[in-house]
């Protein structure tokens, strides 16, 4: 049955990831250059409690972000590309503040 489904929902799944990845910056969340610097830059002072954080998108139906130490996160993205930076900032606030 699990085999069933990952065929079925897979080709939708990949198709989301690239979109929120490589797709056109038109695609909701999609960081521009100067947003993903400024991100980058926001998240230096947790380099050294945080070697690495993962994040999950979820298509959830308001903004949510969910912690699981030790360094990954879900996201459920707002609407714009600078809210999702700063939930991804709050994200490592809360993972660095656990470990």
């Amino acid at each position: 049955m699990n085999g069933e489904l990952w065929v079925d929902y897979q080709p939708e799944g990949e198709r989301w990831k690239w979109d929120m990845t490589s797709g056109p910056r038109s695609v909701r969340n999609r960081l521009a250059p100067h947003a993903q610097r400024w991100l980058w830059k926001a998240l230096v002072p947790f380099h050294d409690r945080l070697p690495t954080i993962s994040v999950f998108l979820v298509d959830y139906a308001a903004p949510v972000v969910v912690v699981v130490p030790p360094t990954t996160c879900l996201i459920a993205p707002a609407s714009a590309s600078a809210d999702y930076a700063r939930q991804v900032l709050a994200a490592a606030e809360q993972l660095a503040a656990a470990r």
